[in-house]
């Protein structure tokens, strides 16, 4: 990726300082994520994006910043991106910036490794959840393990958690390039809440379209942005019948379906990613899901989905890995994404690939790419063997 290389030149670097001349050059990892997340610690963010080679990349120690741009390089990034250079070139951007943007950091001879952008990610949110993660990846464990042991854990989680934010971040930017909707800012008392509208609604009628069909909004609430999304979604959504004429030899029965998708997942089921569309439907419908998986909030559902999908593209797919980054056992995920339902002769189909299914026959650009790629029987034996139900 040509323009990422330019950019590394390009972007603001704070000369390299004597370690005897930094005052947290001493500190560990685990150590400078605490300052950040609790003190705002500009110092924190500097060393750790300015000093710290922690991560791997092609056999030498990388920064933070260093792996982000060799990671956009790969395939992965270019496809979420949507093979769309602007948006990847945003989404790389965005990423460092959620390690190293702290609103809080007005002084402006922070420098590049300290950004002061108010309206940019929150490095101490991203942070604090990387910890949240290895405190459910390592469970009990993680609070007795030593300062050493927690460092090494963090440079083993942190480049699947850079990954699944640089995904984030193309979506995202994906997303404002939608036609069809766009975000609203909703302001309370207790903060700030984006969602997305339909561009139909306009001006001064979004809040009063919003405050009608939502209720009572509250930032402060956990999941509170996906609950009102789902509302949003509920009193716009269009039930309507979709016609696949064109794939009607090779469906047969199948060809016409009613869709279930919320509306902001409907509008979006040609030009977002099929992996993103059935994350986005699970989130949505967490009500549907096994007892076991409710207990996640809509978004660790979306992320479940995603990696799950996302790691079996790549051919690295690991439920037990999975189960326990999530706080859930082997044989939910399994229940959920067995890998070898089709090859075993299993009655039950997965209930992710039923959904997955359902979705492609849904789309006629899904059913005919997979069409084209020689997995519509597949297909057809998933919705043929659920009875025609999504989820």
């Amino acid at each position: 990726m040509e323009t990422s290389q330019q950019s590394i030149s390009q972007r603001e670097q704070s000369p390299p300082q004597p370690a005897e001349t930094r005052p947290h050059a001493s500190l560990l990892l685990v150590a400078l994520f605490r300052l950040i997340i609790h003190r705002s610690d500009v110092k924190a963010v500097r060393e750790l994006n300015d000093h710290r080679r922690f991560l791997w990349h092609s056999g030498e120690r990388v920064t933070v910043a260093e792996y982000v741009y060799r990671i956009a390089e790969t395939k992965a990034p270019w496809e979420w991106s949507g093979r769309n250079q602007v948006v990847l070139d945003l989404a790389v951007d965005d990423t460092i910036d959620k390690f190293s943007n702290l609103p809080d950091a007005r002084n402006k001879g922070q420098g590049r490794s300290c950004r002061a952008r108010g309206n940019g990610p929150d490095c101490r949110y991203y942070f604090r959840a990387l910890l949240r993660r290895l405190k459910r990846i390592f469970s009990s464990r993680f609070e007795l393990m030593s300062e050493v042991e927690k460092d090494l854990a963090i440079a083993r989680v942190f480049p699947k958690f850079a990954r699944w934010q640089l995904a984030r971040s193309c979506r995202e930017f994906r997303r404002r390039e939608c036609r069809h909707v766009s975000r609203f800012t909703f302001e309370t008392e207790n903060g700030k809440l984006t969602v997305l509208l339909p561009v139909a609604i306009k001006g001064a009628q979004r809040r009063q379209w919003v405050e009608k069909h939502v209720g009572r909004i509250d930032p402060s609430r956990p999941c509170e942005r996906e609950r009102v999304q789902e509302a949003i979604d509920r009193a716009v959504a269009r039930r309507r019948i979709v016609s696949l004429n064109a794939l009607e030899e090779s469906v047969g029965q199948l060809a016409v379906f009613e869709s279930q998708l919320p509306w902001s997942l409907e509008h979006g089921v040609s030009a977002k990613g099929l992996v993103e569309t059935v994350a986005l439907e699970k989130g949505t419908n967490i009500q549907r899901l096994r007892p076991s998986l409710q207990t996640l909030c809509p978004a660790d559902v979306r992320r479940l989905v995603q990696t799950i999908l996302m790691d079996m593209a790549s051919d690295c797919y690991k439920p037990a890995g999975i189960g326990r980054e999530f706080g859930l056992s082997k044989s939910c995920i399994t229940r959920f994404a067995g890998p070898n339902w089709l090859e075993g002769g299993a009655e039950a189909v997965p209930d992710l690939f039923r959904n997955t299914a359902w979705v492609l026959a849904r789309s006629p650009v899904f059913l005919a790419a997979a069409d084209a790629a020689g997995v519509l029987p597949g297909v057809l034996e998933a919705i043929g063997r659920a009875g025609g139900k999504s989820s």
